[in-house]
């Protein structure tokens, strides 16, 4: 239910703005960030229950500092995408791509002490 009523205001935002396109341009871009805050917000609460639950079963596991670095891995990806693509639609494509550059930067940060600790294992390994 939640897919069809993503759509349905999908379909809604794009039917104005291709409304507001021809009465008044100067509207356009508002109603284009509104709703892209609109869809992160809803993309945001469906993905929730996803969170709580891979959280909830790699709760009692040693791998739950992976896949919190995971999570916050893909929020990353996600944000950056999103509004790399709300900068491009608004002619800025070198913002857009300075920003994604940064979440991808960020996202290397993120796996820093992954790295560190495969790189120990590996170590470990080849004492052997």
């Amino acid at each position: 239910m939640d897919t069809l009523r993503l759509c349905a205001a999908g379909l809604a935002v794009t039917l104005l703005l291709v409304l507001l396109r021809q009465w008044n341009p100067a509207f356009e871009l508002p109603m284009k960030l509104s709703a892209a805050i609109l869809f992160v917000g809803l993309l945001a609460s469906l993905a929730r229950p996803l969170v709580s639950y891979v959280k909830e079963m790699m709760g009692a596991t040693a791998a739950a500092p992976y896949v919190e670095v995971l999570l916050r891995a893909l929020g990353v990806a996600v944000l950056t995408e999103t509004v790399g693509g709300i900068c491009r639609e608004c002619k800025e494509g070198a913002v857009a791509s300075y920003l994604e550059i940064a979440g991808r930067l960020e996202i290397l940060i993120l796996c820093l002490p992954l790295m560190e600790e495969i790189l120990e294992c590996v170590k470990g390994l080849l004492a052997l």
